[in-house]
């Protein structure tokens, strides 16, 4: 039996000179740093803050993973957590899709079938 993940919500954390550094999944001592001011958000994004103090730069190793099949999955991963994943269709596989559906090749075949099912109907 498959054991279903927690999903965990992170904040992306810069500091002052806007250097990445890792990210927090503490959403409430992150609101504490914004509502005191030590921490404002960065550019227009709402999901990533920046420090206005100075704090301790500590990064861990986090690995990459890209899946370049059908679908483009990437990933990244460290101290056995998932930071960051996301999926999406490549424009290339998109575009063969649709013209596998509505393609050149076959576009001879689309008015018999729309004269078949006019015919049908009537």
């Amino acid at each position: 039996m498959m054991q279903k993940q927690k999903q965990v919500n992170y904040v992306y954390v810069v500091d002052a000179n806007g250097t990445p550094v890792m990210p927090t999944s503490r959403l409430g001592m992150v609101r504490r740093w914004l509502k005191s001011g030590q921490a404002i958000w960065y550019g227009n994004s709402r999901t990533t803050i920046q420090f206005v103090r100075p704090i301790d730069t500590q990064t861990q190793p986090l690995t990459l993973g890209v899946n370049t099949g059908f679908h483009l999955g990437m990933a990244v991963v460290g101290n056995d957590r998932e930071y960051y994943a996301s999926e999406s269709i490549r424009k290339s596989e998109k575009d063969r899709i649709t013209a596998r559906v509505y393609g050149s090749r076959d576009s001879a075949l689309v008015p018999v079938l729309a004269d078949q099912s006019a015919g049908r109907r009537g």
